[in-house]
């Protein structure tokens, strides 16, 4: 599963848009030869983050793309079928969910559920958003937390990331790069990687399987003299040793954090739930999105 808490703005183009946690349950390959499972994606889309909050508004909007249509795909928001909304009067009645489906030229096909909310209120916040199939067993789902109207958050100049696996890596015997910052106006050299608690520089002084990765510290400095901060490694080849890691990258500095929890499939998979959690904290608020990689930088220097 895949977990994003945040508590800061989070970079729009090159980080995640954040202010909910999204939840991916998916099948895993059991290489059946049907190729099913490596053609079945979930997606979910929230808020962005400038939009999370009371008085803005925004699309909401989750798919599943596979071979064929999806007739038992639906979302839930708070547990209610999104054909149930306007019947049991939930203010997510105005979103006006409908489903829909495309299918590209290569065959595949998108099942999807969206709607608009023109503007956000009270009632809308903290709100659980699933989109479940049957007919693939899988889900995602994502909670949506708003800041008030007369919100006083002023954290826009610090972004967490956090990259872990794309779902086809999480795997044994795949690889992967591992890669969490945080950029600032200046470095932060408080900022630091804990791999289940360990920190990163003491991996290999603990025999930890992660020592392989070569984790290292490093500083990017844009143009506009933001400075991105990051902890950076790549495992060749993930082992058993590797699995239910909880990876977390924290700022003592600008008192937030960014985590991620990886499970991996064995390498002969029959296990129906991989999981991996990302969560970011900051203050008492929380965000959470997709992420999306790093943007190209200039100005490198590394601190290991």
């Amino acid at each position: 599963m895949i977990w994003i808490q945040v508590s800061l703005a989070v970079l729009l183009s090159c980080f995640s848009s954040c202010d909910s946690r999204v939840l991916i349950n998916l099948r895993s390959d059991d290489f059946s030869g049907n190729g099913t499972d490596s053609e079945v994606r979930f997606h979910i889309r929230g808020p962005e983050y400038y939009a999370r909050e009371v008085g803005q508004g925004s699309s909401i909007t989750c798919s599943i793309a596979a071979p064929e249509i999806d007739d038992t795909f639906e979302m839930y928001v708070n547990g209610i079928r999104s054909s149930d909304l306007c019947a049991e009067d939930s203010p997510w009645c105005s979103a006006g969910f409908n489903k829909s489906i495309y299918t590209y030229d290569n065959g595949t096909v998108e099942t999807s559920v969206e709607g608009l909310v023109y503007e956000f209120t009270s009632a809308h916040n903290e709100t659980y958003i699933k989109c479940t199939s049957y007919k693939y067993s899988g889900s995602i789902s994502e909670w949506i937390s708003l800041r008030p109207d007369n919100s006083t958050d002023n954290n826009t100049e610090v972004r967490f990331h956090i990259r872990g696996p794309e779902y086809y890596a999480r795997e044994v015997g795949q690889g992967s790069s591992i890669t969490c910052s945080i950029a600032a106006p200046e470095i932060d050299d408080t900022f630091e990687m804990h791999v289940n608690r360990i920190p990163f520089s003491d991996l290999c002084a603990v025999d930890s399987p992660w020592c392989s990765a070569g984790f290292k510290k490093c500083i990017y400095t844009y143009d506009n003299g933001t400075v991105e901060t990051f902890v950076e490694g790549f495992v060749d080849e993930f082992t058993s040793g590797h699995n239910e890691t909880y990876i977390e990258c924290t700022s003592y500095k600008y008192s937030g954090s960014i985590s991620e929890w990886i499970s991996l499939r064995p390498d002969n998979s029959t296990d129906n739930n991989p999981e991996s959690e990302l969560s970011f904290e900051l203050g008492e608020s929380k965000i959470e999105s997709e992420l999306k990689p790093i943007k190209v930088k200039k100005h490198f220097k590394s601190l290991w």
